[in-house]
């Protein structure tokens, strides 16, 4: 493994743009929002909801009805349209009295309350999962055969059963699927970055970034075709873009110093055609073209309304739809307006 120093190139100062939010839904019922998903046709909308009473709901997006809702009680994580959309999956926790023993997979339909158990693990720590070719689970978990209780990677064939697994240097938090689903980038503390084919079960990518000792890499999102990542570094001053291109390991820094916007601090969401990345706070959203290592907009919306984090473009990419923290539902047309 490699150390390398993140020296800065360019300095950016940009101010947000004040724009009306459409309101999509008013009220939900659910809650904050935590997670949105679009079937492929985007007709429907998962929402995941709630706190205490947690809740996983399918809209009619266009209709603005509600067609099914799921009790959730175990939290139920990552809902994802099978490719037909007659389908969702989702990720959950598995317990033993009061104790968490694993995770389960379930299989709702779309259209009615119905749900079955698919699959299930005892691996212990549920971190990210992800659809793959219509079969594949892929989370993450301690190994409880290895003696050192090595951090793994599971792969779970739902369909088959099967799995296999990899294992990686020390447990971690995130994980973030390239858009072609071959690669998978691990985000570990204190800026430790890995990129593993998972097929091959080969790094190749393996980065130590120095940061200082209040510093984290708090966002990790594949772009340019999936060879290079896009990293936010916060924690000292204004928060900081850091474009790592995975074959040469050369680091471009972009100081994001911009007036009257927050810093980022939900996961970014990369736009359908792969050209921009819309980094988002409580208050609004940053748009940054990753050709032009460039903020081109920020907008933060009229009235008050306090981001939950949950976001998602539409199927044909003309617009991002947002939850928030009382339940609602925003659209905001796409790109932004400069």
């Amino acid at each position: 493994m490699k150390r390398f120093a993140v020296f800065g190139v360019l300095v950016l100062n940009a101010i947000p743009i004040h724009a009306e939010f459409g309101i999509h839904i008013k009220d939900t019922g659910d809650g904050a929002i935590h997670e949105l998903s679009f079937s492929q046709d985007g007709k429907l909308l998962a929402v995941r909801g709630g706190v205490e009473q947690p809740t996983l709901s399918i809209w009619d997006f266009e209709a603005k009805k509600r067609v099914s809702r799921f009790a959730n009680r175990y939290g139920h994580v990552f809902p994802q349209f099978s490719e037909d959309g007659l389908f969702i999956y989702s990720v959950g926790r598995k317990f033993s009295k009061s104790d968490p023993v694993g995770w389960e997979i379930y299989r709702h339909n779309a259209k009615t309350d119905g749900r079955k158990l698919v699959a299930e693990s005892d691996a212990p720590d549920l971190c990210h999962a992800l659809w793959i070719d219509k079969r594949m689970i892929v989370t993450s978990g301690i190994d409880l055969d290895d003696a050192d209780k090595k951090p793994l990677l599971t792969f779970l064939d739902y369909g088959t059963k099967k799995t296999h697994v990899v294992h990686v240097a020390r447990k971690f938090k995130v994980m973030t699927f390239s858009r072609d689903r071959n690669l998978v980038a691990i985000r570990f503390e204190k800026g430790h970055i890995n990129v593993i084919n998972w097929e091959t079960k080969n790094i190749i990518y393996d980065v130590q970034l120095q940061l200082q000792a209040n510093q984290q890499c708090d966002a990790c999102l594949f772009v340019y075709n999936d060879k290079r990542l896009f990293l936010v570094i916060t924690g000292a001053g204004a928060p900081t873009i850091v474009i790592a291109d995975i074959a040469s390991k050369k680091l471009t820094r972009v100081n994001e110093s911009y007036a009257g916007f927050p810093s980022p601090r939900y996961p970014p969401l990369l736009s359908p055609d792969g050209r921009f990345v819309v980094t988002q706070a409580p208050s609004g959203f940053g748009v940054f073209d990753v050709e032009r290592l460039a903020y081109t907009s920020m907008v933060r919306p009229k009235s008050r309304i306090e981001l939950s984090g949950a976001l998602v473009f539409t199927s044909n990419g003309k617009a991002l739809v947002a939850g928030d923290t009382s339940g609602a539902i925003w659209t905001i047309g796409f790109p932004f307006p400069k």
